[in-house]
This record gives C-alpha cells, structure tokens and sequence, in this order.
C-alpha cells in the first residue's frame, strides 16, 4: 500500500480500497456504506433517521477508539522485529510512506515497539470498547447493537477483535458474558465463517 500506484488510488496509504464501476471508495466503514447502499440484499443500514444516526454514533467511536488502539499490540508482536532490520532512513521513508499513519510509526520504537504507557492505553481502550458494546447490547434488548437488526455497527468492530483473539488478548473480556454472546453470534454468521 505504499507504493505509488496504490499511493494515487488512496493517499491514505492504507488499506482497504475498492474500486468499482471507475469509482475509488476508501475506508472501511465507507466502503462498508457504500457496499450497502448500491447492492441489493437485506439493508444493513436502518431506514430511520435517528436510527442511522445511532449506528453511525456507534461506527465513528469504532473507529476513533477501538481501531487505533489495536494497532498498538499488533505492531508490538508483529512488525516491531521487522522493523528492526530497515536502516534510519528505510523507516523514515516508510512513514512518510503512511501519510496518516506517519507519526504513529515514528513514536514506535524501530525494533522495540510501543512503551508500556502507549501499551497499557491501548488495552485500556479496548477494555473500554468491551464495556460499552455491553451496556449499548443491555440497552437495545440486544441481540445486536441496535436491538433486532444486525447492522453495519455489529460488523464494522468485529476485525478489532478478532485481531485480539489473534494476539493472545481475548482473555480480556472473559468475564464480559453478554460481550462474549454477541460476539458467538457474529460468528455464526454466514459472512463471518466466509471471512
């Protein structure tokens, strides 16, 4: 994704893009959007208004709190000893390479990862993310965020936590039992056993 190729679809420098029918979408919750908006099949996107709003309250704070903070653990296992290898000038270039990423990857210590400060807030938040699913599923009457309808809301958080599942991290809300019901029915789910 940093190539310049990429770089003149998505200036981001990040992944995912779709380009369909000529048209460049990028972001995920935008492209979750817009995948719902010209495709046929059951809406995931409440018809009424403040409804759509509560979704997209829902989906703004996804992105705002639980995505970024998962990148912290992940670039800690994953790309910390990666990064160790490229030279002081490799590093600069790769991120000046993620335009909205660039000071993220500069506080990473090359080859050390994140200091447990930046740590400890990162799980912190995604501890947070688990209490609020919570009490947001209490308040719906669940089974999804938004009551009866599964919506764009349940899926746009759902990687965050598979990732952490990934990492070692689901230990985190195993005392989270109406969490860790939602989450089961996510993965009954047909799309997520496709995924």
């Amino acid at each position: 994704q940093t190539t310049d190729w990429y770089l003149k679809l998505n200036p981001n420098g990040v992944v995912p893009t779709l380009v369909h029918d000529g048209a460049i979408i990028i972001d995920s919750s935008v492209i979750m959007e817009y995948l719902d908006e010209v495709f046929s099949g059951t809406p995931l996107t409440p018809a009424d208004p403040v409804e759509r709003a509560q979704m997209r309250k829902w989906m703004r704070y996804f992105e705002e709190v639980p995505t970024p903070s998962i990148r912290v653990p992940t670039f800690n296992q994953y790309l910390a000893k990666k990064l160790a290898k490229f030279s002081d000038e490799e590093y600069l270039e790769l991120a000046n390479n993620h335009p909205i990423r660039k000071q993220f990857y500069l506080r990473m210590k090359k080859g050390e990862g994140f200091d447990d400060r930046d740590t400890e807030e990162a799980i912190d938040r995604l501890r947070q993310t688990i209490a609020r699913i919570e009490k947001g599923l209490e308040e719906s009457g669940g089974p999804w965020l938004m009551g009866e309808n599964l919506t764009l809301a349940d899926y746009c958080v759902v990687p965050v936590f598979d990732r952490m599942d990934d990492l070692g991290l689901a230990g985190i809300w195993a005392e989270n039992k109406i969490f860790i019901a939602w989450f089961d029915r996510i993965k009954q789910l047909e799309a997520y056993k496709l995924t």
